[in-house]
This record gives structure tokens, C-alpha cells and sequence, in this order.
């Protein structure tokens, strides 16, 4: 099954819901320059590490399993938005948590170079007082510094901007990657074999991937979403969906482990 997040509303809400990239291409810009949280600390739980922020309204924290992890690791992170006003809160879930670099340039989402739709899940969110969104996400860790973002109030439907609540960052610490290897074969089908250095007991191997088959007007193009739409792996053998793509993206890793990436073309 491919998923990029799951999602569920808490506090008398019994709806599962998903929220993916609604926020176009401005991504965490956007959502910086609008915000104007609270006073926010950075606290670590037992067996996490979490940044937490109030503003507009709205309690919302983002965090990871642990500090350290490889570089270009492919982690799950977790995300919860609480409102905490006497109000009704207009939220877009999308772009709920973000990869940037020191320097806030964001780094993931996209997964891959050549995304399919961004769009996806939940659009707009009314979350009564004292009820709650949790949810979490594959991200691959490209840089050290992991954000939650979302955007209260206005209505992305409409075109009616919301007001960005971001967290602080949580300051990764990332050592050298260890990826597995590709061995690409072209002949009779273009298919990759995928290897690893040393056994990686109890860690799921996930892929997401984009391919495109023959040429304008008769082209094919299958993409993931923005955050990638991730498969377990049911073997270490990848496939595209044509014989001779003339592009294929994948992307392979295992949970918390550093992913290894395929570009070919034709």
C-alpha cells in the first residue's frame, strides 16, 4: 500500500483524515514570513525529540524518535495541532512538517526532482476547541533541521490565505550515510537490483518512484506526491512500469537508514 502520511482528528471526531502539500510551491517561505508564534521551547521526551509552539490559537509540535541519524535517512515524523482557543479553527493541513538546511532553504518536500500532484487528502480542517490532528510522515533527512508548519485560518480552496504557525527547528546531529547500492540492468527490461553492506535486521525497506513511457502526445507519466507516495518493498528487485522508460527516479531506503537514489534516462 502506498502512503505518504497517515493522519486521525481526536476529540469526538471519528473521520481518519490526511492532509499532503496544499500549499503550492512557496512551501516554508511562505508560511515564515506569516507567522508570528508565541514564545516556543524545544523539549525533550523519553524516547523522542520535539519542538513544540503556541500561536493563533493553535498547539502544534512536530518531532522525530531520536538526535542522530545518518544522513539522507528515511525517518517517520510526527505531528500533532491542538486548538486551544474557545473558537473553532480553520486549519490547512499541508507541508506539516519540513526539511531545511541552516541556512531555512527547504530540502524536502519534494521527495523526488519530478513530483506528481502536490495536492492530496484533507484540504481544510475545523477543528472545535480542544480537538486534535495527529499525524505522520516519511521524510528523508537531506539536512539537519526538521520544522512543523501549518497554516490556521483562510481557506486554500478559496484562495484565501491562513496564518502560518511554524515551529521552532529541531537541530538533527547527521553522520556519514551508509546507502546500499543499485545494480542497473537495461537488457531485456530496464530493471534495478538493489544491495545492502551488511544486514539490516527489522527495518522496513520502503521505495517511492517516477517513471515516464514513450514520447509527447502518446507519453505515460506516473509520479508520487510531493512527500512521495512510499511502498514497502516486497523484494530488493525494482521495476519500472514499461520496459524503456525513457525517465525513471527511484528512490530506496530502510527505516532509518540512509536512502540511495536511481536517475536514468534515455
Amino acid at each position: 500500500m502506498a502512503r505518504a502520511c497517515s493522519c486521525r482528528v481526536l476529540g469526538r471526531i471519528t473521520v481518519g483524515i490526511c492532509g499532503l502539500a496544499v500549499f503550492g510551491d512557496s512551501g516554508l517561505s511562505s508560511l515564515a514570513a506569516s507567522a508570528s508564534p508565541s514564545p516556543a521551547v524545544t523539549v525533550r521526551t523519553p524516547g523522542s525529540v520535539r519542538a513544540v509552539t503556541i500561536s493563533h490559537g493553535m498547539k502544534l509540535s512536530v518531532s522525530v524518535t531520536r538526535r542522530v541519524y545518518q544522513r539522507d535517512a528515511l525517518v517517520w515524523a510526527y505531528f500533532s495541532m491542538r486548538n486551544i482557543s474557545p473558537h473553532t479553527l480553520t486549519v490547512n493541513p499541508g507541508n506539516d512538517v519540513e526539511v531545511m538546511t541552516g541556512q531555512r532553504r527547504v530540502v524536502f518536500p519534494p521527495a523526488l526532482s519530478t513530483p506528481g500532484p502536490t495536492g492530496g487528502g484533507l484540504a481544510v480542517a475545523y477543528l472545535k476547541p480542544g480537538q486534535r490532528i495527529d499525524g505522520s510522515q516519511l521524510i528523508i533527512l537531506r539536512a539537519g533541521y526538521v520544522i512543523g508548519a501549518v497554516s490556521v485560518g483562510g481557506n486554500v480552496r478559496l484562495g484565501v490565505p491562513g496564518v502560518g504557525v511554524v515551529t521552532p527547528a529541531l537541530h538533527l546531529t547527521l553522520t556519514a550515510p551508509d546507502r546500499p547500492t543499485f545494480f542497473l540492468k537495461t537488457s531485456p527490461r530496464v530493471l534495478a537490483d538493489l544491495q545492502f553492506a551488511r544486514r539490516l535486521p527489522g527495518n522496513r525497506v520502503e521505495f517511492t518512484q517516477f517513471y515516464q513511457c514513450g514520447k509527447p502526445p502518446h507519453e505515460l507519466q506516473v509520479g508520487s506526491s510531493l512527500y512521495g507516495s512510499w511502498t514497502i518493498a516486497s523484494s530488493f528487485r525494482f521495476r519500472p512500469g514499461c520496459p524503456h522508460p525513457v525517465r525513471w527516479q527511484l528512490i530506496v531506503g530502510a527505516i532509518d537508514h540512509s536512502v540511495v537514489t536511481l536517475n536514468y534516462s534515455r
